[in-house]
Order: structure tokens, then sequence, then C-alpha cells
């Protein structure tokens, strides 16, 4: 009866442990919810047509992860890209929902850090402490309040799967146990590369716990490992491209060590966080190099002679350090230090803090001194964190806050003149955009952007010389070829426009705008066919395309195609019910007119 009691009360306090766990959550994120679409969101997540229809799942499969944008970022992470598709299919293109859904998988990863600790330790306050700690850490949000950084929590909730279901497994040789191991860990490799370390980690676990190896799970893990790195440099070595790098790895390696140094500083003292660190190389001389040779040293020499005696301690210096490689830039990254980065080793580091915590808490009258101590370090990492996220969610303050950090930083200037131009700032965009080419003359991207500004104040010739200037900076530059198109047809240049288009299309694909404009010019130029098979194109590529439909029905309409017209329309309506070009279609159907600048088009 005893033992019963003990159980139910070590239930309730999980039970309790995992609803405040998930409630600090919520509260430290909370006012992430406001935050816009920023940095790479605007690619992975609202230009991406892949997302916005399952009829794209295998190209979510086969593809680099920007290829729905029309650009390539060398990452292959499909499993993060279904998240987004499942997010698109509930919210659109509203920012919050996906922003939950990060906060969402924030807190199932720390409930696994929970879980974790507890199977390793059966130590309630160290895996309460460790949990906590992490969930509320500022450095996380640049995995967290950061749309696009979901694949950190993604990638460790199923690493951390995987080790739990491996641990049970190895004690119960239970099948279900088995199959659940491996498809966390296909589910982790699948949503970031980070996880190859798995294999290693459990190596720390049989050495930290004196384990026997059990060989059949942990060489299917590694198989799964060695088949992942085989596929990436052969199937899908195309991935890879974009990494290729003019440095040597005696070049990069000072920029692990600085990067090590500013890690432990950050983690202690999480100030001055930022974006954009960039892939600048250090000399052995530089003092930050030098510190982070000795602390890498020291921690080294630690882990070593505590090896024996201290296994707890051990584990978590090696996890850190382990957990750490996949960004040493051993293999050539773009950049030298990143603080979302951290999001898997700093388990190790709370481990320790939890755990000094939970030992002074055992002690005689040291949960006077314990309890104080825990509730002023979440307190203020919780502030700092909540404080964080509104730098995430002004994006000119993002963008100015990088600046400060990273003068030299080109693609900041170059983004933060986007969003000057988005908010009709076109002054502030015109002086951003020339800073970035002062800084990188060779940057396609900004000579396109400067078209932009432009093309917004109406001098189309200048803004058909830049976006030339971009495509001479960068052949295959699809965008540059589409605004090209549209500063033509502004000056009334129609063929020029249409074989800019095209040109587009013919890089990008999937460019649902240009397949838009397309049918614009087709239908002004009375090549009906040709108009409805852009338009067409344009639903096949994103069947949820309001504007394409519409102006299909337009065109049907105009034909007197009155049937087509209205199912046109009618499908307008069902994916937007509110569309005010729908119901006037709808309403004027039968008193359409036979005037070319009737059928509107999305620039």
């Amino acid at each position: 009866m005893r033992s019963l009691n003990h159980i139910s009360k070590m239930n309730k306090k999980s039970i309790i442990a995992l609803v405040s766990i998930a409630v600090l959550g919520f509260i430290v994120y909370g006012n992430s919810l406001n935050g816009p679409f920023i940095w790479d969101d605007e690619v992975l997540v609202r230009d991406n047509v892949y997302i916005r229809s399952y009829t794209h799942l295998k190209s979510v499969f086969t593809k680099d992860i920007a290829e729905g944008s029309g650009k390539n970022y060398g990452f292959y992470r499909p499993f993060q890209m279904l998240t987004y598709m499942f997010d698109h299919a509930l919210w659109k293109l509203n920012p919050r929902g996906y922003h939950l859904s990060n906060i969402l998988l924030h807190i199932l990863a720390g409930l696994a850090v929970f879980w974790l600790v507890s199977l390793l330790w059966d130590d309630f306050i160290t895996s309460y402490l460790a949990s906590l700690f992490f969930i509320v850490h500022p450095l996380h949000t640049e995995a967290v309040t950061y749309i696009s950084g979901r694949s950190d929590s993604l990638s460790l909730l199923f690493m951390l799967l995987s080790i739990i279901f491996y641990i049970k497994n190895s004690s119960a040789k239970n099948t279900k146990f088995y199959v659940l191991m491996l498809l966390s860990y296909v589910f982790a490799l699948l949503s970031r590369e980070n996880v190859l370390v798995l294999p290693l980690l459990l190596l720390l676990y049989h050495y930290s716990f004196q384990k026997k190896l059990h060989k059949k799970e942990f060489f299917t893990i590694s198989g799964l490992a060695l088949v992942y790195i085989t596929l990436r440099f052969t199937l899908f070595h195309f991935l890879l491209a974009h990494l290729a790098v003019e440095t040597t790895l005696a070049q990069r390696i000072p920029g692990f060590f600085a990067a090590f140094f500013s890690y432990l500083k950050l983690i202690v003292l999480p100030f001055d966080l930022h974006m954009e660190y960039t892939d600048k190389l250090f000399s052995w001389q530089d003092p930050k190099v030098l510190a982070g040779i000795t602390m890498m040293v020291a921690a080294f020499v630690y882990a070593f002679r505590v090896r024996k005696r201290d296994k707890f301690n051990f584990f978590c210096v090696a996890w850190f350090m382990i957990t750490l490689l996949p960004q040493a830039n051993l293999y050539p990254i773009n950049a030298y230090m990143a603080e979302h980065w951290l999001y898997v080793p700093s388990i190790g580091f709370f481990l320790i803090i939890a755990r000094e915590l939970s030992v002074l808490f055992a002690a005689k009258k040291g949960r006077f001194i314990a309890i104080p101590m825990a509730i002023a370090f979440l307190v203020f990492y919780s502030s700092l964190t909540i404080r964080q996220n509104h730098y995430w969610n002004s994006p000119v303050i993002f963008y100015k806050t990088i600046l400060e950090y990273s003068m030299d930083s080109a693609k900041t200037y170059n983004n933060l003149g986007e969003r000057y131009l988005r908010d009709g700032q076109i002054d502030k965009a015109l002086g951003a955009f020339k800073k970035a080419i002062d800084l990188n003359p060779d940057y396609a991207e900004v000579y396109n952007n400067l078209g932009n500004v432009y093309y917004a104040s109406g001098r189309f010739e200048d803004a058909i010389t830049s976006f030339n200037r971009a495509i001479d900076k960068k052949p295959a530059y699809a965008k540059a070829y589409y605004n090209l198109g549209r500063a033509y047809q502004q000056i009334g240049r129609d063929k020029a426009a249409r074989d800019s288009y095209n040109k587009a299309l013919s890089l990008n694909p999937n460019y649902i705008n240009a397949y838009i404009n397309l049918g614009f010019l087709y239908f002004k130029s009375r090549d009906y066919d040709q108009a409805i098979a852009a338009l067409k194109a344009a639903i096949k590529v994103d069947p949820g395309c309001v504007s394409a439909y519409n102006n299909l029905g337009n065109i049907y309409n105009h034909l007197g195609n009155t049937d087509q017209a209205i199912a046109a329309y009618e499908k307008a309506a069902k994916l937007k019910p509110a569309d005010e070009k729908t119901r006037e279609g709808l309403e004027n159907i039968r008193l359409w007119q036979e005037e070319d600048d009737t059928y509107p088009r999305t620039d």
C-alpha cells in the first residue's frame, strides 16, 4: 500500500512538473506570437509554394528547403517543411499560427529533456530544473521566436526520443521501443543534420553509465546515420553546392575557438544577443581565440580527471563538446557561430547547474538557499527572453540591432532596405541598398531591390537598368527577370515583358506571379488559349491561388463561357469567401464587357 502511495505521489509530482514546464514556456514566449515573418521566414514560409499544397510532397522530400521560393540554401530538411505545410493548412500565411507551433515544439523538447534526465538519474529536482532552465533561457529565442529556427526544436525532440527509446529497449527488449527508436531518429535526420552525432552520444551513455553496448540497436542507429551521409553526398549532392568556400580548415578552426569562448559567455550572461555572426576568419593570436583554446583545454582536462569519480559532470561536459561538433566548421558552414547552435549543447550546462542546486536542496537547510537561487535564475532568464522577443517582433529594430554588432553585413542592409521599401519609406530603402552595394558590389539581390525602389518611384527605365545589372551579376536570377518583365510591361514593351516572364519561369517553374502576368499579356494580345494555359499552370503550382481563379473567370466570361466562368469564380469564393474581385465577377457575370483592360493582374 505504501509503495502504491509513493508511486501515486511521484506521478502527481511529475504531472505538476510537466504542466508547469508547459505553462512557463507559454509565459516566456507568449509575446512572440505577435512577430511577423522575418529573415529567412519570408523564403521558407511566406514565398514557398511547396508548403501550400500536399501535391508538392514529392518536391518536399527531394528538393532543397528553399526551392519552393526559387532559391537554394543547400539544406535537406523535409520534416521541417512538412510542419510548415501542416501550419499552412491551418493558418494560411498568418504568422501567429507558425509561432504557436514553434512554442509547442519547444515545450515538447523541454518535456523530452525532463523525461531523459529522469530516466538517466532518477533525480526529480535535477530533471525539473534542467528542463525549466532549458525552456526559459534567452539564447533559445533564435530557435523558438524565429519561425525558420524550427529545425532545432524538431531535431532535438526526435533525437532525445530516440535516445529514450534506445535506453528503454536496451532494458526491456520490446519491439515497440525498437521501432519508436528508429522512427524517432529518421524524423530527427529529416529535420536537421546535427543529429548525426547521435551514435557518439549513445557511446557516451554506455561509457558514463557503464552499460553494455547492445550491438543491434547501436549499429542500426549508426547505419541510419551512414545511409543519410551517403545519400547527402550522392543522390542529394546538389544540396552541398552552396557550401563551396575559398577557405582552408586551418583558417576556419580559430573561429571555432573564438565561438567556444563566446558560447560560454552567452550561456552565463546572455546579453547582446543577435543574428548574423557572419563567416569571418580569426587569427590564432586573437584574444577570443586564445581564451577559447584555454577554456576548451580546461574542459577536456576536467572531463578526463572526473571521468571515473564524477560520471554526471563528465557526461554533461562531454555532451556539450560532442553536440558542438557539427558546428565546428570542420566542414565549411555559413558562419563561425550562431546562438541557436547552442540549443542542444546548452542542455549539458543546465544539467550541471540543476544538479548543484539539487544537491544543495538535499543538504540540511540547503533548500533555503537552493530555492531562492533557482527562482532567481528562472526570473532572470525569463525576463531576458521576454525582452528578446520584442527584438524579433519589429523587423526594423531587428535589422538595426544586427548592424550594431555586424556593421559589415551587406545582407542585413539589404533586408533592412526591403523592410523600408515595404513600409513605403523609399529614401531610407534607397540608402540601405546603396550601403549594401558599397559593402558588396557584386550582390545581385541588392541591385534587384534597388530596381524595385525605382519601380515604386515610377522610374521604370532606371528600374530596368538595375534589374539587368542584377542579372549580369547572377544570370540565373528568376526574380530579377520577373521584375524586369513588370518594368517592361509598365512602359508598354509587352513582347520584352513576355520574354522576361518566360525566362523567369524557365529558371523557376513555380513562379506563380509570372504565370499570372503572362496570362494578362496573352489576354491583352487576344491569345486566349495561352492566357488560360498560363493561369492553369499557376493553379497547378498553387491550387489555392485566388487571383488565378478570378482571372480565369474573367477570361471565360469575356469569351462567353459562362459556366466555366462561374465555376472559376466559385472556386475562388470557396478559397476566400470575402474576396471583392470574386464577388464582382459573379455579380457582373452576364454584364462583362469586351475590354482588354478589364483583366486584373497581380504585380
